[in-house]
């Protein structure tokens, strides 16, 4: 079950979704650059994108009689960078001016994500 908000974050109805909805939703917040509003929800995009990532790679291994090596060891390292951005996102508790912390690390992960992106699409 999926709360749908408009921009005054007032809740305007509830739907089940699925994936392509799922996905959509994110899309839409990497286009117009909305960040999460809390620390659950941005944990909730880390899993949510990197696992997305996951399953391309799975699915490009499945589609294809790639080599399982350089396909496993991607998947290795998007977990590495997953488990990484998780210790940033929980040790926010250090940093004195949250606001750029968070804009930082969003930069941060987008630029990784899209960069993996650029990896899955070469395989």
């Amino acid at each position: 079950m999926l709360f749908i908000e408009d921009y005054t974050h007032k809740k305007i109805g509830r739907i089940k979704c699925g994936f392509q909805f799922q996905k959509f939703l994110y899309l839409r917040q990497q286009k117009h650059g909305m960040m999460a509003t809390s620390i659950r929800d941005l944990k909730k995009e880390l899993k949510y994108a990197f696992g997305s990532l996951i399953d391309q790679v799975l699915l490009i291994q499945l589609a294809s009689d790639k080599d399982n090596k350089s396909t496993g060891a991607l998947i290795n390292e998007i977990l590495d960078v997953y488990e990484e951005f998780l210790g940033k996102v929980n040790a926010h508790r250090k940093a004195e001016d949250k606001k750029a912390y968070f804009k930082q690390l969003n930069a941060e992960i987008r630029a990784k994500l899209s960069e993996f992106q650029d990896k899955i699409n070469q395989l």
